[in-house]
């Protein structure tokens, strides 16, 4: 079961605040003014990089056309949740401090010291009575000094999980539009999770179209598969309409199902296999050559893996070239499937 959390970044002003929603353990957000008519955001750069942790690397261009001031911001980040721990907020709490690791800002070049404690151990009353005093908090002096302020916010974080091994990461962006102007002049996000990896963006937001895969990788709507890369979007005037939520599917469940391509192909026993049509074992055989990114000659066999999103056909390999670069398990696995096909 996935147990939602709240997140957020917010600014601390009398009696107003703001706090953005999240997934599993913890996640992050932008930096926000409460009802902040003045300072506007020019450019965000966003950088999510997902190597077991996610890595957050923002970088912001803020003008203020007014006087300097000051704002006191606030990163508000809910205790771990494990089922070791009691469900009752005050137990524990101390074995419970979030997963938000790496925690910087630097305000134009100054590295910015912040604080870090239980809500409740802070004077922020109305944020308490909002959040609950079991949250933690970050929170820092932000001064922006009239004109152009330069702002980069730097951390990592655990994702979200569900019981097939899927994992969630969220990044808020609709505070972007408590700022003047209620958006950012000029956007950039790159999203990296590694190589040989399949995710997808949960929102049907209208920009889509306009992600570009930086590398080698496919497409499909809000599907992405990348081989070696990253995948970028770059808007002028973004109103944000949704927040940034990756999905990056379990395949425990995939490896559940008998039926499935990759089980079949992977882990079925040889009993399993035997019950199966030569057709469905010449398939599975060539499976292994699919993943590796062999052309086939055969149409149905083109046919039949041009639907898998992680296929990506490569001019001029041979089957034997790349049979020739397999581990041996695979090479075995595929010697299996073989003669079973020729004895149907």
């Amino acid at each position: 079961m996935i147990k939602y959390l709240k997140v957020g970044l917010i600014v601390l002003l009398a009696l107003l605040f703001q706090s953005n929603d999240s997934v599993l353990n913890s996640s992050g957000g932008d930096l926000f003014p409460v009802l902040e008519s003045d300072i506007e955001i020019q450019k965000e750069v966003l950088k999510l990089t997902l190597r077991n942790d996610m890595y957050v690397d923002v970088y912001f261009e803020f003008f203020n056309p007014k006087e300097e001031k000051e704002l006191t911001v606030g990163f508000v980040v809910p205790p771990k949740y494990s089922p070791e721990y009691s469900d009752v907020d005050s137990v524990d709490i101390e074995k419970r401090k979030p997963d938000i690791e790496d925690f910087t800002v630097v305000i134009n070049d100054s590295l910015t010291d912040y604080k870090f404690g239980l809500l409740k151990d802070t004077p922020f009353t109305k944020l308490k009575e909002v959040e609950g005093e079991w949250n933690y908090v970050y929170y820092f002096k932000a001064r922006f000094k009239s004109g152009l302020n330069i702002v980069k916010h730097t951390y990592s974080f655990n994702g979200g999980y569900d019981s097939s091994g899927g994992s969630f990461y969220n990044y808020v962006l609709l505070t972007a539009k408590n700022w003047a102007g209620k958006g950012i002049a000029d956007f950039t996000l790159q999203i990296d999770m590694g190589s040989d990896f399949e995710f997808e963006m949960l929102e049907d937001i209208s920009y889509y179209d306009d992600w570009k895969i930086v590398g080698v990788g496919n497409k499909r709507a809000r599907n992405f598969y990348i081989k070696d890369g990253f995948i970028e979007l770059k808007k002028k005037n973004l109103k944000p309409i949704e927040d940034i939520n990756i999905y990056v599917p379990g395949r425990i469940a995939e490896y559940q199902d008998p039926e499935s391509l990759a089980y079949q192909a992977e882990i079925a026993e040889l009993e399993e296999l035997e019950s199966l049509s030569a057709d469905r074992l010449r398939m599975l055989r060539n499976y292994f050559f699919a993943r590796k990114g062999y052309k086939f000659n055969s149409k149905d066999l083109l046919k039949f893996y041009s639907r898998c999103i992680w296929y990506l056909p490569v001019e001029g390999k041979t089957s034997e070239e790349i049979f020739a670069l397999m581990d041996e398990k695979t090479k075995k696995r595929i010697e299996v499937l073989r003669k079973l096909e020729r004895a149907k």
